[in-house]
């Protein structure tokens, strides 16, 4: 849970300071600023979305389901795999999602104190 914290930290951190830089530099308005990490966050969102894609086909075929189901594995060792096929498909999804969320966050608390 720390390393994904840490990531998230990294990443939200890092794309404040470049559209800070930016700001400074190119001489943004607020509201250019405020959009700049609006469409940030909304792209990590939907990056992540299309990263569940990735997966789908080959965990929700037919074949990939029916042997699963038919296998010699107990119950626990069956949740033991679907957890972490969640964790492995799911994982970089909450971490964009979550990255996505807090500079929307951000850039609402920015127009919202500043603007």
């Amino acid at each position: 849970m720390e390393k994904i914290l840490k990531k998230i930290g990294m990443i939200d951190i890092s794309v404040v300071i470049i559209a800070t830089i930016m700001y400074v530099l190119e001489n943004w308005t607020l509201r250019t600023y405020v959009n700049f990490l609006t469409v940030a966050g909304f792209a990590a969102v939907c990056i992540g979305s299309l990263s569940l894609l990735g997966h789908w086909e080959s965990t929700r075929s037919f074949k990939y389901q029916y042997a699963s189901s038919v296998g010699k594995q107990s119950i626990p060792e069956r949740t033991k795999r679907l957890f972490t096929e969640l964790t492995e498909n799911y994982g970089f999804f909450i971490l964009m999602f979550v990255t996505g969320g807090i500079l929307i966050l951000i850039s609402v608390a920015v127009d919202k104190i500043f603007g």
